[in-house]
């Protein structure tokens, strides 16, 4: 028999904690997979480490009924700092003749000839490691060798990443984050609703100053691609609020929000507005390629509690643009056109234009949006041909 050791914190166990579980268990031919949250981990000691009786029952709630994942409960009954090796002297013990295989990512695999008594370690089980990120697998193949000079027995598996960090989530619920279906299985969020664990409901806005929270609520909502438009446009907006004069942090969270609801499909998005009862104008509600901004500023407000009326109008008008815009709407605005990631026809003369003032630039962008909207038949909305008329001017 195969069994594989899986533990952390799971402080809480999150989506990508289960995912990677089952790319161990198939890629390495586990039979068993022991989910081994720990009393006290040796090497951190997070300030907001839930309980933990706490922790146990969420990772029980991760996993549901999947029969080939069993929590155990060892390190949290045994008490005090959990240490690996106690834990495989009582694994082997309890699975005599069974193949333990110590699952890892690229952080412990390089770090084990740190650990206490590591080449006991390594007699007792196989090190399974998984490199999640861009640039592991060469570090890991290179430090092989000199584990395996100490005893031990390597088994490396290369993945796909997949972004994702119990940090960043306690970010995201202790600022009134309400919707975290792409980060946490839907019973453990309504477990630590229920328990009020790391501080759910706690402010509003405050998640504005949290870069890397505001991006793993993106990332957790979009694809690939999209995300990385998304910091494109992010980090071009912070640029512009230079020219701008607007507050950098808040041009930064308006441009990595914008596009939140681009890949929702369109009769989700009008449901969604329906329930709320949002009243839009025809032209803005048969088009799919400016419904979105509407329904993201609707999705940020809701579920990030963002009642900041600047930063909901930039995602709202990022598309559309509109008269009277603030200089956080011309900012994020033209960030969404002239990011890095943009390549198309007139994007020079958008930057020639913008030598001569920000007005200048969203004066030729509004022109040249209006003229491929109609070039394809297509209805203008009435926003855009307001805000042109007041630009051209």
């Amino acid at each position: 028999m195969r069994i594989g050791i899986f533990g952390g914190t799971f402080n809480p166990p999150h989506l990508a904690h289960m995912h990677w579980a089952r790319v161990y268990k198939r890629h390495f031919a586990l039979d068993r997979v022991l989910i081994m949250p720990t009393n006290v981990p040796p090497h951190k000691q997070p300030s907001d480490l839930a309980p933990a009786e706490n922790r146990l029952e969420m990772c029980k709630l991760a996993i549901g009924d999947d029969s080939g994942f069993i929590v155990c409960d060892y390190e949290i009954r045994r008490g005090g700092v959990s240490y690996t090796l106690d834990t495989l002297r009582y694994l082997k013990d309890e699975y005599p003749g069974a193949d333990i295989c110590l699952l890892m990512g690229a952080d412990m695999f390089l770090s084990m000839s740190t650990w206490r008594e590591p080449r006991e370690i390594f007699r007792l089980v196989t090190l399974c490691a998984c490199a999640r990120e861009e640039g592991e697998y060469l570090k890991m193949r290179e430090h092989q060798p000199m584990l395996e000079s100490m005893g031990a027995r390597c088994e490396i598996l290369q993945a796909e990443p997949m972004p994702m960090s119990s940090t960043n989530i306690r970010h995201m619920i202790r600022n009134s984050v309400t919707n975290m279906s792409g980060c946490l299985h839907p019973d453990v969020w309504e477990y630590i609703k229920t328990r009020k664990l790391y501080g759910v409901g706690r402010g509003m806005n405050g998640i504005l100053r949290e870069p890397e929270a505001l991006t793993y609520y993106v990332r957790a909502r979009m694809s690939a691609r999209r995300f990385h438009h998304s910091k494109c446009v992010a980090k071009r907006a912070r640029e512009l609020s230079h020219i701008t004069g607007v507050d950098e942090h808040k041009a930064w969270a308006a441009g990595i929000l914008h596009d939140i609801c681009k890949e929702m499909p369109a009769d989700e998005q009008l449901q969604y507005l329906k329930s709320r009862a949002i009243l839009l104008p025809d032209d803005i509600l048969s088009s799919k390629g400016v419904l979105h901004g509407f329904t993201g500023a609707l999705k940020v407000q809701d579920e990030l509690f963002i009642d900041d009326e600047d930063i909901l109008n930039a995602i709202r008008y990022h598309t559309t643009a509109r008269a009277g815009m603030s200089a956080l709407e011309k900012t994020v605005f033209l960030a969404d056109l002239t990011s890095a990631d943009r390549d198309f026809s007139d994007l020079p003369q958008i930057l020639k234009a913008l030598e001569d003032g920000i007005d200048s630039a969203i004066a030729y962008s509004l022109g040249f949006k209006i003229n491929k909207v109609r070039a394809k038949g297509n209805l203008v909305p009435q926003f855009s041909l307001e805000a042109y008329d007041e630009y051209k001017r």
